[in-house]
């Protein structure tokens, strides 16, 4: 991956944008795609991140951008799923796409108040999952596959995905 993440036409960030912007329902749905596709991205800090990290547990992947006020707007409630669930091995992994070099989302990031880590990635990792609109979640199973899908701009996120992960950890939710 180069170490400088290249910048979306002003066009592809448009569609993008407009696709993110229209309402949605929630749409979990099952996925029958198997395991989820592999990927490298960079940490905030430059640090390589290679999705090979994510065995052994249940991780959301969040594919966002610093132009999707949606995405941005879901923020509080992947932190809270993020604190809420981790004990139980748990992880929200933020994937920022079209959104400039780790340190240009670092500064974005770094007025919010974010519990979980995020990496950037090349816009290829979504297309590799099929990311159409943003924002896009995929639950991954500890073995790598993805056992969820949720897309869209569900206002009821939270309660959707706290749900799913009750049912496939078999345990309530933390006291919030």
């Amino acid at each position: 991956m180069p170490s400088v993440l290249r910048r979306p036409s002003a066009l592809v960030c448009l569609a993008v944008l407009l696709a993110a912007t229209l309402p949605t329902a929630a749409r979990p749905r099952d996925e029958a795609e198997g395991v989820a596709p592999a990927f490298v991205g960079l940490r905030l800090d430059g640090s390589d991140f290679d999705s090979a990290e994510l065995a052994g547990g249940y991780v959301l992947l969040d594919f966002w951008g610093v132009w999707c006020p949606p995405c941005i707007g879901a923020f509080p409630k992947l932190s809270r799923l993020h604190d809420d669930f981790s004990e139980h091995g748990f992880r929200v992994i933020g994937l920022a796409v079209l959104s400039g070099t780790p340190e240009e989302v670092a500064e974005f990031v770094s007025g919010h108040d974010l519990t979980y880590p995020i990496v950037v990635v090349e816009r290829e990792v979504a297309d590799a999952f099929d990311v159409l609109a943003y924002p896009a979640y995929f639950l991954i199973g500890p073995d790598g596959s993805i056992v969820r899908s949720y897309r869209g701009q569900p206002t009821d996120l939270y309660e959707i995905v706290a749900r799913d992960l009750e049912r496939f950890l078999d345990t309530p939710r933390a006291a919030s």
